[in-house]
């Protein structure tokens, strides 16, 4: 069976997410102009992302509101939906995958990640922090959980990393039906959706030294300003078209965006609790696009 490298997506629901998976995958395009590294994206909605990607080879994957839910177990509020989705990916595909959000934007080339993961070792976005006594973690700091025999104990040391990207090779995948059963047990003691990053990031760090992935790609969760304006510039006629999308993904950088909010909350750190208290938001200035 040929070992490949897949780049996956998991992309339902939400037209933001489909509209976020199109920049990403242009973002990819820029720096990956061969096939070596394969795109699979799980998607309820392939028409709408065909009109997008179609210049691309692309392999699509259906799933819909019962796929989901058997993936959750029928636990409605769990959402491990990255781990059921590599799972199900592991029972298809032969290689090395790297599961990435649709809030994603690459920088850089991603083939060293792809080396890491072929040789074993884990991947995810990036370190946040160690684990600690905040309602985020509250119910999971101090236990102890043996989950197939494993001891996963949970610390002051235990390091939590952004699930933004998740690296792993196929042959692994008995990492996530521990990551899977563990993020049941944790969703047990906190009813809060970290479980699933929490569960990943003990999992993987136990088994392996981790590996960072944000030097080639950025993942951009708290910055929803950039979906009303995605959504603008999609809706256009030409949108559709490989060199309007091409120009598109050069204009519109979520790294930027990013550092001008986070420029502008430090010009405004004396108004924030106003701004807060009458909803005065970071505000996107529009965009154009120069063809």
């Amino acid at each position: 069976m040929k070992i490949g490298n897949y780049l996956i997506y998991l992309a339902h629901t939400n037209s933001d997410v489909y509209n976020e998976l199109i920049l990403s995958v242009y973002s990819f395009k820029r720096y990956h102009h061969d096939n070596k590294i394969k795109i699979i994206i799980y998607t309820d909605n392939e028409n709408y992302l065909k009109d997008y990607l179609n210049a691309f080879d692309i392999i699509y994957v259906s799933i819909n509101h019962e796929t989901i839910n058997s993936w959750l177990g029928g636990k409605l509020g769990v959402c491990k939906t990255k781990i059921a989705c590599l799972l199900d990916a592991s029972k298809r595909f032969t290689g090395n995958f790297l599961l990435v959000d649709t809030a994603t934007y690459f920088t850089n080339h991603s083939i060293h990640l792809f080396q890491q993961v072929q040789a074993f070792r884990l991947a995810l976005h990036v370190f946040e922090k160690q684990l600690d006594r905040s309602g985020n973690y509250k119910g999971l700091y101090g236990k102890g959980i043996v989950i197939n025999g494993r001891t996963y104990l949970l610390t002051s040391k235990t390091e939590i990393w952004n699930t933004g990207v998740i690296g792993i090779s196929s042959y692994q995948n008995f990492l996530l039906e521990e990551a899977n059963l563990l993020c049941d047990y944790m969703y047990k003691l906190n009813h809060t959706n970290v479980a699933e990053q929490v569960a990943l990031s003990v999992v993987f760090q136990k088994e392996n030294k981790i590996v960072n992935a944000d030097y080639a790609i950025f993942h951009y969760a708290n910055l929803k300003e950039i979906r009303p304006e995605l959504n603008r510039l999609l809706s256009k006629p030409e949108a559709k078209t490989n060199t309007y999308l091409q120009t598109l993904v050069r204009s519109v950088n979520p790294k930027y965006i990013w550092h001008e909010k986070l420029e502008w909350k430090r010009q405004n750190r004396f108004r924030m609790p106003l701004f807060k208290l009458f909803n005065i938001p970071f505000r996107l200035h529009p965009i154009k696009i120069y063809i």
